[in-house]
């Protein structure tokens, strides 16, 4: 980030007790709401901060998780990801899909793309457990088929370096 008031605003959220006004943060940088909201937006689509809107009044907050934030509807990065011929899901730690690109079936929980049972190797739940990345390759009946998947996944963490939830890319192995 190189815009200095980009950092400034940054600075101010993250030192404020509570989510702080659009108004606040004008006042404290000494900028019209107009130009404060312009940045405020900035950092919003880079995923650092997030708002909440109660009433009239835009609350701001530092993100928990900014790279949760490329799910949101409007960011460009979600095209980026439906444009990938694999597979790609974000997954909470109960398995339910949070997103899926364009590629994935609509489904609630990661396992029904594949099958009716959860994975016998699940990466996912490695994921969660270790905070690291892994990989498998499994193998799925499907409509009297087999079929095998490569499953790679990867923690998506907090500020905290919690892991909050998890990024599977999914690959169709050829027989």
């Amino acid at each position: 980030m190189e815009n200095s008031v980009e950092v400034k605003v940054l600075e101010i959220i993250r030192n404020s007790k509570e989510k702080i006004p659009t108004q606040e943060i004008a006042k404290k940088l000494n900028l019209e709401r107009h130009t404060t909201s312009k940045y405020l937006e900035i950092l919003q689509s880079k995923g650092l901060i997030e708002s909440q809107i109660i009433g009239r009044t835009k609350l701001w907050h530092p993100s928990n998780s900014p790279i949760l934030s490329i799910i949101r509807d409007g960011n460009p990065l979600r095209e980026v990801l439906n444009s990938f011929d694999d597979g790609i899901t974000i997954m909470k730690e109960n398995k339910e899909i949070i997103w899926a690109n364009n590629k994935v079936e609509q489904a609630s929980f990661c396992y029904e793309n594949y099958s009716e049972e959860h994975c016998k190797d699940c990466p996912a739940v490695k994921t969660f457990k270790t905070g690291k990345k892994h990989r498998t390759i499994n193998t799925y009946t499907r409509d009297g088929k087999k079929v095998s998947y490569e499953l790679i996944t990867s923690p998506i963490k907090d500020n905290e370096q919690k892991t909050v939830a998890v990024m599977e890319i999914s690959r169709k192995l050829k027989r």
